[in-house]
């Protein structure tokens, strides 16, 4: 994935900082990074499989470094996962035209039907209580997400 030009910078900086200006920074200083770049919370098994993707050892060791290509790289796998997130964000509110937080059948009906999909009603509520984890009767946009993200390769 290619990061903007900002994104670059932005990377760069931090990288400068954790590493003190030198070519590596300490693989221990991984997360303090992430951090620094607006990612809290970040699952370790994400960043292990990030590293692996890039060729490193997934294991935190102390001596391990990480050179600037190698980190932007990295990190980049971060950023398309939070401009992911954006844009399914903004998908959620057009769905969500009502602003309640939840995509309910009503408004799945409409939108279905705005598209030229004339769906069975049996099959959107299908759909929905296939998303629905919560058993609420309506998509939160963390279940929206989950549905976009095990289905669409686009995000």
């Amino acid at each position: 994935m290619h990061l903007t030009s900002y994104e670059v910078e932005e990377v760069k900086k931090v990288f400068e900082i954790c590493s003190g200006n030198k070519r590596v920074a300490p693989i221990s200083n991984i997360e303090t990074m992430l951090f620094a770049l607006g990612f809290k919370d970040v699952n370790p098994h994400d960043i292990a499989r990030s590293l692996e993707k890039i060729g490193m050892s997934a294991s935190l060791n102390l001596e391990q470094e990480i050179t600037l290509d190698e980190f932007i790289h990295f990190a980049s796998f971060f950023i398309r996962q939070r401009d992911s997130n954006e844009e399914i964000a903004k998908l959620f509110e057009i769905f969500d035209e009502e602003g309640e937080g939840a995509i309910s059948f009503k408004t799945l009906k409409k939108m279905s039907l705005e598209v030229g999909l004339n769906m069975r009603d049996d099959i959107l509520h299908e759909m929905i209580t296939e998303a629905d984890k919560d058993n609420d009767g309506v998509l939160s946009i963390s279940e929206f997400r989950d549905v976009i993200n095990r289905n669409n390769n686009y995000f």
